[in-house]
């Protein structure tokens, strides 16, 4: 909560396009309508029940996937708490960077410190999985969905029965309704895992891809609703494919900020998991799909978005690998120095988080970030306006601030004060 000529701290996602992330505060706002009034609550708290319960259900389904491929609770909780926590090496990078040029660690504040991939490589970017839960509900739940029918892949492979397959499909199809990209890319993961596991018995091949091909139906007819909605309006030819746009710059430097702790421990698990278990040929199926969309797919209004969803697809599957590779860890080496290696990922990957959380919530640094402010405020007549607009608009009303006069920086005030 906010209150009158308090500063706010400015979003991370200053600088990129403003149309993606206005949908965040306005769709909550316009579904819910009149209903936070009449259960005595405001829309704020609304929206953060809403985030939490969202962002407790990923977690949830990435453990489940996870634990499908390695039904061990140590190993997949490590994996788990990899992926969410200490997937980047970002943070640490930009600690020894200040050290080694003799500069305060506190400068660390001036960083957006989860895309330093891209600030300082240009490369492209990948956004942890502690910003799914704090910023992007909508794609949380859309991977949430996803995640479903991974789990059917990965518990049932082609044996599943036609009414599990049609019911992981309405949970692709869903996915699909809440971000078209996320649910079009899970969809493509349970695909390539449906071919994976279909290739294990060459003769049923054909007949076992034709049966599995039901979990399809809903996933074409919710792309359809799409199009015919205008859910899909300016996005036709806006793709690109081939390795292009920020993906060419440091493609390996900038994936291994961006994710190295998590591929560091998910890459031993690879090849031992598939020979051993079925299950994990879903997980690598999200891998190569995740790494397949960062590489080879690009969209030149708006570079930074495949890394996003690319990163999601990986992080959320990964940690079924990270787990194999973590018991396998422990039951070679020993519990010691299974717990010694995973340290050092951790001590590699935490600093990212840690200064992610508190840059988030730090109203305290004034100073100007590249172009923008990191944090913005309000004065008593521009809380008066806000207030005039809840009161005079209807709640399903649209409110747009002038593109021109106003910074691209101050985009949040409409949605987040006016709640419009």
């Amino acid at each position: 909560m906010w209150a009158i000529g308090t500063p706010i701290r400015n979003p991370y996602w200053a600088s990129e396009p403003l149309h993606y992330y206005w949908t965040y505060f306005v769709v909550p706002a316009t579904v819910i309508g009149n209903a936070p009034a009449r259960l005595g609550l405001e829309i704020q708290q609304v929206l953060l029940i809403n985030a939490l319960l969202t962002g407790v259900l990923l977690i949830a389904m990435v453990f489940l996937l996870a634990w499908v491929v390695v039904p061990r609770a140590g190993p997949v909780a490590i994996a788990v708490s990899l992926a969410l926590l200490a997937s980047s090496a970002e943070g640490s990078y930009v600690v020894v960077d200040l050290l080694r040029r003799g500069r305060s660690l506190t400068l660390v504040r001036e960083y957006n410190i989860d895309a330093i991939a891209a600030w300082a490589f240009n490369g492209l970017r990948i956004d942890g999985l502690q910003r799914s839960l704090w910023w992007v509900p909508q794609h949380a739940m859309a991977c949430s969905l996803g995640l479903v029918a991974l789990v059917v892949s990965a518990a049932s492979g082609v044996r599943a029965s036609l009414g599990t397959l049609a019911l992981a499909g309405c949970a692709l199809g869903l996915s699909v309704t809440m971000s078209p990209f996320l649910g079009a890319s899970f969809s493509l993961v349970f695909g390539v895992a449906t071919l994976f596991h279909a290739l294990r018995a060459p003769r049923r091949l054909p007949a076992d891809l034709a049966r599995c091909s039901i979990a399809a139906v809903p996933v074409v007819a919710a792309i359809g609703w799409s199009v015919s909605t205008g859910v899909l309006e300016g996005t036709s030819g806006a793709m690109r494919m081939g390795l292009g746009g920020l993906a060419a710059h440091s493609p390996v430097v900038a994936l291994l900020l961006s994710l190295g702790p998590a591929l560091f421990l998910a890459a031993p698990g690879i090849w031992p998991a598939v020979r051993a278990q079925r299950p994990a040929l879903t997980s690598l199926a999200g891998l190569l799909v995740g790494l397949a969309i960062y590489y080879l797919l690009w969209i030149p209004l708006d570079e930074a978005y495949i890394g996003f969803r690319a990163g999601q697809i990986i992080l959320m599957t990964v940690p079924g690998l990270a787990a194999f590779a973590v018991a396998g860890l422990s039951d070679i080496a020993g519990r010691w120095a299974a717990s010694l290696v995973i340290g050092l990922v951790f001590v590699v990957g935490l600093p990212t988080a840690a200064i992610d959380w508190y840059n988030a919530q730090d109203i305290t640094y004034r100073e100007m970030g590249p172009g923008f402010r990191w944090t913005q405020t309000i004065t008593p007549e521009e809380a008066d306006a806000f207030r005039w607009i809840r009161r005079a608009t209807e709640p399903d009303a649209t409110v747009q601030m002038e593109p021109i006069v106003r910074d691209r920086d101050t985009w949040t005030m409409i949605p987040t004060f006016a709640e419009r």
